[in-house]
């Protein structure tokens, strides 16, 4: 024994005992602490090391044996592992026992405290959870001494749903998915003991109490034809995890031990199967299902359960048009889901709801979710009937559309469509494209087959490249044999919808396409896109195929041509990209062709005036621009049989400054040893006038044999090559022939005339228009109306009323103009320069020196500064109006000529203040004034002299009010 006094106010002693206490079979270490104060003396003993020692050991040899008795039966064999005992001798106490509960290998601690306040016993426990932090429960004890149970409960309770259930079974925790966590829960906990711990049962749930109401109306695309939120909620949700199964029977009787709270009961009606599984109530109207979810295997599965009340009628439940004939309940993506089977049904037409549903996360009941997966159509009658599915598809960022196709049909049609739905920031984004499959008829050179419209709205059409035009959704979906109904055809087509048909705010696009055939020969498809928005663009796609014979079942075809096109109308130009689709062949299936062809046009911009047209490319030597197009050679490909096979290529191109074409062939024949060759290629390219032309030819015939004898080999080979390259004017030629032993070379240089210039008259006749049409006036604004002379409407002579204020004629010229001449003093140059000095006429061999080309203006207006004059600029073709050429023209020589002064733009310089009065010549009110001299003596006048006088007067004030008109452009003047 051990004392240590004390000095201090209100202590007078304190002094510690270790003892040994006797309780069940052996002594237990017991440390005692004494001390007393102003009040009374206190005691606090603790045993840290007990073993094998239960409750009811404890609470009969420290307490009473009276109390002892009373204790339930479930907390006889419960063995204790720590003791703590305090209170006053003779007086209040209070006993702590930490007890351990098996479970099957696994335990929990419990604290339960027994003592005595005011002469009255008391027995209170606390269960303790694993977790972080801990979780502690309240424990309650029934009053009857046999009872084997007992249940323990915790309010507002934050839980890890995992954690949770592995702190009584980490075998029923493992199939459990991470991250599911429920607050402000209300756990509890029930347990039963056994003869042995393996017969111990144990069960938990976990009640969130809360409600969960579905609005239909907020569903995406349908949710203006739903019922909104009445009828239908989720409440009672509840998470289960047992080592046993309980029925209807015994739920009764294990949450009968819980105190009556506003949460619902401890388990569902129906009961509860082993295991960790979700249960919820869900209320429709005045009925109420249970439905129930076992948790576990594959995390990223989904589970369903579909309430056994549900099954077997139809409909199981009906709110307004929504039919709902099976529900389930559903775990995926953290989210608890209520599904259902529904049908939307209206005026005939049933839409069917596929995987609809309400989700939320367990610890976010505010803010659920409602989801769609899809939507199948049917109608029928005798007339028509329609069917078809719309997908939901959803994006990484969470984004969502509905895509996909239907089918209406009839007796004398077949109509398809493809479409899709979503929204975007508030705005709905749509497209529907449909098509028709039916012969329509026309002449034999246009016979059409079919037909196809469609309209975007909130939504751009991103063009195909030439190289994906087959699969572009809105090109096949109208050719014949395009059509995959397979899943995978269908992912796919969803695929393309979404990659050429984004949502895009304040995007659209109209499309109108016909499917036609030229004399049963050429099978066409024609779309023509216009899209319109942030930019207005135009565009033609179009997929041909000739086939020669024309399809027979018994006559293979001699030719298949494919061809694929694109045509962009831009503000500036016009592209046109073509290409040979794959399947194409001449003479049999396995001669393929390929390669593309181009024509493109500027008509405004940096490359105005330039164009360019090409089958297969351009000669090897010729430079394109940047702005050219990049085509792959006409290619032919042919094993003819296994010995022999055939190659080419081909092109040709024509360009403001030249035409060119070429290309190669090869076979090769090769039987054993033995090897023979062809090759031939040709290039030639010739530029405007001046004529001038430049060809080159090449021909090689081969063979080869080699000789095996006693191993060894030997191979002869011998070759005959021929090239020719003519050029001019003059006409010259080099000739090489080479017979492997001896080459032969040809040469001549023309020395003969050079072509000699043009002469006005016939550069004027090969390259200008008409005298009457060098000059052109174009009114591009002000026009008000027109009026034509005499009352006459058909004399191509109308006079124009313009507005003052808008005025604007473009005056343009065929031949450029080396100045602007003779500016009157009411034009104003809106610049300085009004020449160009670099003009000449090569045809005619004329320099910029020998070139002096006026452009003049006349107004007759007598005033001044009304207009103002800006010149108009333009590329034109070197080969017309540059310098004469040094030497032999190139592929590569400059092709156009900028900033050629092609005309002038005329508009008016000022506009009259709408508040002041225009001026007016002062002799259209004086002129026609007669003065009358005044008599004094007045007298009564002849009335025959004043109605004379008054007819006179009437007819010149008529006439005066007539030119006023005319002058304030309301009128025509009069004739006098």
């Amino acid at each position: 024994m051990t004392s240590s006094p004390h000095t201090s106010s209100g202590i007078e002693f304190q002094f510690e005992l270790s003892a040994n206490l006797v309780l069940g079979t052996g002594p237990v270490p017991l440390v005692l602490e004494f001390s007393r104060d102003d009040a009374a003396m206190v005691f606090d003993a603790h045993a840290p090391g007990l073993d094998h020692v239960t409750v009811a050991t404890v609470v009969d040899a420290l307490v009473e044996p009276d109390l002892a008795k009373t204790l339930p039966d479930v907390l006889r064999k419960i063995a204790v592992v720590e003791l703590d005992v305090s209170g006053a001798p003779g007086g209040d106490f209070e006993l702590l026992c930490a007890v351990r509960i098996e479970l099957s290998g696994h335990h929990l601690l419990m604290r339960i405290g027994v003592g005595r306040t005011g002469g009255r016993a008391h027995l209170s426990g606390r269960l303790v959870l694993d977790g972080d932090p801990p979780l502690e429960l309240e424990v309650h004890f029934g009053g009857d001494s046999s009872q084997t149970r007992f249940a323990a409960s915790l309010l507002n309770a934050n839980v890890d749903i995992r954690a949770l259930v592995a702190s009584v079974s980490k075998d029923l925790a493992e199939p459990i998915p991470q991250g599911l966590e429920l607050k402000n829960a209300l756990l509890r906990f029930a347990y039963e003991s056994g003869e042995k711990d393996d017969d111990a049962k144990y069960l938990a749930a976990v009640d969130l109490g809360a409600s969960v109401g579905m609005d239909w109306s907020e569903l995406p695309l349908i949710g203006n034809a739903m019922p909104g939120d009445e009828g239908v909620s989720v409440d009672g949700l509840q998470l289960h995890f047992s080592n046993i199964s309980i029925d209807a029977k015994e739920a009764q009787g294990w949450s009968a031990l819980f105190p009556q709270t506003d949460l619902g009961s401890f388990l569902p009606t129906s009961g509860i199967s082993s295991g960790v599984q979700l249960a919820s109530g869900l209320r429709m109207g005045n009925r109420r299902l249970d439905l129930t979810l076992p948790l576990g295997g594959d995390t990223d599965d989904t589970h369903d359960a579909e309430a056994e009340d549900a099954k077997g009628e139809d409909p199981f439940f009906s709110l307004g048009p929504l039919d709902i004939d099976g529900v389930g309940l559903a775990l995926r993506d953290s989210r608890v889901w209520v599904t259902f089977n529904a049908t939307l049904s209206g005026g005939g037409l049933h839409m069917g709801l596929d995987g609809l549903g309400l989700g939320f996360k367990l610890d976010d009941l505010e803010h659920p979710a409602l989801a769609l997966d899809g939507i199948s159509l049917a109608y029928s009658n005798p007339a028509v009937t329609i069917s078809g599915d719309l997908l939901r598809e959803v994006d990484p960022d969470g984004s969502e559309r509905f895509a996909g196709a239907a089918l209406l049909k009839t007796k004398p049609l077949t109509l398809s469509a493809v479409g899709a739905y979503e929204e975007i920031d508030g705005h709905t984004s749509l497209f529907l494209y449909a098509v028709l499959d039916r012969p329509i008829g026309g002449p034999p050179y246009f016979f059409v087959t079919g037909l196809a419209a469609g309209v975007g709205y909130n939504r751009r059409l991103i063009p195909p490249t030439i190289d994906q035009i087959e699969d572009f959704p809105l090109v096949a979906a109208a050719m014949r044999g395009k059509g995959d109904n397979s899943a995978e055809g269908g992912q796919k087509m969803l695929a393309d919808l979404r990659t050429f048909l984004p949502a895009s705010e304040d995007d659209g696009f109209i499309a109108v396409g016909v499917r036609f055939t030229t004399f049963e020969i050429i099978e066409s498809f024609a779309l023509v896109t216009v899209g319109f928005g942030h930019k207005l663009e135009g565009r033609l796609l179009g997929v041909s195929t000739l086939e020669t014979p024309p399809k027979s079942p018994t006559t293979p075809p001699l030719a298949r041509i494919r061809i694929g096109l694109i045509a962009d109308i831009e503000p500036d130009a016009l592209l046109i990209d073509g290409r040979v689709l794959d399947g194409s062949f001449l003479f049999s299936p396995d001669c393929k062709l390929s390669g593309g062809f181009a024509f493109y046009s500027w008509f405004a911009g940096k490359h105005s005036g330039d164009f360019v047209l090409t089958v297969g490319g351009f000669h090897p030597e010729f430079e394109a621009p940047d702005h050219y197009p990049n085509v792959s050679r006409i290619r032919l490909n042919w094993q003819v049989t296994p010995e022999l096979s055939l190659k080419g290529s081909y092109y040709y191109g024509l360009t403001g400054a030249a035409v060119m074409a070429g290309g190669n062939l090869s076979a090769v024949y090769r039987s054993g040893s033995f090897k023979a060759w062809f090759r031939a290629n040709a290039n030639f390219i010739a530029v405007w006038e001046p004529f001038a032309y430049d060809a080159k030819i090449e021909v090689t015939v081969g063979a080869s044999y080699t000789f095996e004898s006693f191993g060894l080999s030997k191979s002869f080979e011998g070759e005959v090559s021929a090239k020719l390259h003519i050029w001019g004017p003059e006409f010259a030629v080099h000739a090489e022939v080479d017979i492997g032993i001896k080459t032969f070379v040809i040469e001549h240089n023309g020395h003969g005339p050079v072509s000699a210039p043009l002469g006005w008259t016939d550069f004027s006749q090969k390259f200008l228009p008409k005298s009457e049409q060098v000059c052109s006036i174009v009114l591009k604004s002000g026009l008000l109306r027109t009026v034509s002379p005499n009352g006459a409407t058909d004399s191509g002579e109308d006079i124009w009323v313009v507005s003052a204020k808008d005025l604007c004629l473009s005056i343009e010229s065929a031949i450029p103009a080396s100045r602007v001449a003779n500016l009157q003093s009411w034009i104003e140059p809106e610049g300085h320069d009004l020449t160009f000095a670099h003009m000449g006429i090569r045809p005619m061999g004329k320099s910029n020196r020998d070139v002096e080309s006026d452009l003049t203006v006349m107004i007759t207006q007598p005033s001044s500064g009304n207009f103002v004059l800006r010149d108009i600029r333009k590329r034109v073709p070197l080969a017309l109006w540059g310098a004469p050429q040094a030497g032999r023209p190139a592929a590569n020589d400059p092709r156009y000529l900028d900033g050629a002064l092609c005309g002038v733009e005329l508009r008016s310089a000022k506009v009259q203040d709408p508040d002041a009065t225009a001026s007016l010549d002062g002799h259209l009110l004086s002129e026609r004034v007669k003065t009358h001299a005044v008599n004094p003596n007045w007298a009564p006048r002849d009335m025959t002299q004043s109605a004379e006088l008054a007819s006179g007067t009437r007819r010149e004030m008529t006439e005066l009010s007539a030119d006023l008109l005319h002058a304030f452009d309301l009128g025509v003047a009069s004739d006098t």
